[in-house]
């Protein structure tokens, strides 16, 4: 089902889950594979807010299974792959 973002902000999506959304937030670098293409995308660095108790990992996946609801038609279903926090210098 793809939903537009406007529809589904994240963190409408993280409390419908029943998760704690948290204003603090976090940079990790993750690591993703798009479905069809096969196609191994490194360096997915984003700025992500902290999620209760959820560990790095868990938070990473929250987004991917966020973005997999609302992507467009031309984008590909993204699955995980591996995640690092990073400190918090700019790069």
């Amino acid at each position: 089902m793809n939903v537009n973002a406007e529809m589904m902000p994240f963190k409408k999506y993280v409390q419908s889950k029943g998760i704690i959304y948290d204003e603090n937030t976090i940079r990790i670098n993750g690591t993703f594979k798009e479905k069809n293409s096969g196609k191994i995308i490194k360096r997915d660095i984003i700025t992500a807010h902290k999620l209760g108790k959820l560990s790095i990992k868990d938070i990473y996946k929250t987004y991917l299974a966020w973005f997999n609801l609302t992507r467009t038609e031309d984008e590909d279903e993204r699955t995980f792959v591996n995640v690092f926090a990073l400190n918090n210098k700019k790069l």
